[in-house]
């Protein structure tokens, strides 16, 4: 975790979510009707494209097809992805494209990956040229959206399908991934404002960066006790994520002595200060508490966790739990 006086970019990790389903009842005579599937899921497309043995797939880590590909024709640099500003990367080759996320914390994981003429194939044998609208529908339906009279777009979950049509054939293949914004959740007490920000969805198994920020927005300045502190951090937040009887672990504090007896601190009116918290959603595989890497810990399963990030102030700073004044933001996590 690091204290700075400025907002950090976030992101956020790439994931893959499919599937779609509904119940409703069938009428019956003199028995409760019986349950079942009354919406077909929308076929599948596969989120992948082989280029010759290699293989590109929607959120996966690129280091393997990037070794296996070769130097690139091109690439470059981009500050910004979406509405997001996370960093990324263009990687142009003859025939295809991809685009890979580059978040500050966490695996880089392909975003899009775009056939551009018609060396290469989708996995359903869909190419450039010789595809028509018409083979397009009937393999995937016709929920289709369009952005314009000539592109036409599948979803499934947070991704996405997009082919471009000129003179009744496909001209341009294109999937990629959504990229949500970030979550942010605040509460405001006498003129100060507590705003946590973290991704909306955190990929099992990856680091990732929240934002606690304490906006001092009164007339007044204010006075507080640092809660605990490290020889080279200061937390002025408490910030935890419960899971299963325990805690994601901070990646930055995890194993290093903690000073209780920090001094007093001064928020002064109109100031500000972000509190960066690197999390990972997981317990360490034994009860030592020393500094550890990814290979010592349980990943937790997919689901939604409880986090609480809590600032206190006023009254007799000398001790951090007497304090007069409580601000606090309960926040979900949710693992995908």
């Amino acid at each position: 975790m690091k204290h700075y006086k400025k907002f950090f970019t976030l992101i956020l990790a790439g994931v893959l979510l499919l599937g779609l389903a509904a119940c409703g009842g069938k009428p019956g005579s003199g028995t409760p009707p019986a349950m079942e599937s009354t919406i077909e899921p929308p076929p599948l497309i596969p989120m992948h494209i082989s280029l010759g043995g290699v293989k590109l797939e929607l959120g996966a880590n690129p280091a393997q097809a990037l070794a296996a590909l070769g130097k690139p024709r091109d690439f470059y640099e981009s500050p910004g992805y979406a509405h997001t500003e996370m960093k990324v990367i263009h990687y142009k080759y003859e025939g295809f494209s991809f685009t890979v996320a580059c978040p500050e914390y966490g695996d880089r994981y392909i975003v899009d990956m775009t056939l551009t003429d018609d060396r290469y194939s989708t996995p359903d044998g869909f190419a450039i040229g010789s595809t028509s609208y018409e083979e397009i529908v009937a393999a995937y339906g016709g929920d289709f959206a369009k952005a314009s009279d000539d592109v036409y777009i599948y979803t499934r979950g947070r991704n996405n399908f997009q082919f471009d049509i000129q003179d009744g054939l496909v001209l341009k293949i294109l999937y990629y991934v959504d990229m949500p914004p970030p979550a942010n959740y605040s509460a405001e007490k006498d003129g100060l404002l507590l705003t946590v920000t973290l991704p909306s969805v955190v990929q099992a198994g990856n680091e990732f960066l929240l934002r606690a920020t304490i906006s001092n927005q009164s007339d007044e300045d204010i006075l507080y006790r640092l809660p605990s502190s490290t020889e080279g951090m200061h937390l002025e937040i408490r910030v935890s994520i419960k899971a299963n009887g325990t805690e994601f672990i901070d990646a930055d504090t995890y194993g290093v002595p903690m000073n209780e007896e920090a001094k007093q601190a001064i928020l002064k009116a109109g100031e500000q200060f972000v509190q960066a918290v690197r999390f990972l959603p997981g317990s360490p595989n034994d009860s030592s508490y020393h500094p550890i890497d990814q290979t010592e810990i349980a990943w937790f399963s997919p689901g939604t966790y409880q986090g609480t990030a809590t600032f206190r102030w006023g009254g007799d700073p000398s001790y951090y739990y007497t304090t007069s004044n409580t601000l606090r933001v309960d926040f979900p996590v949710v693992i995908s």
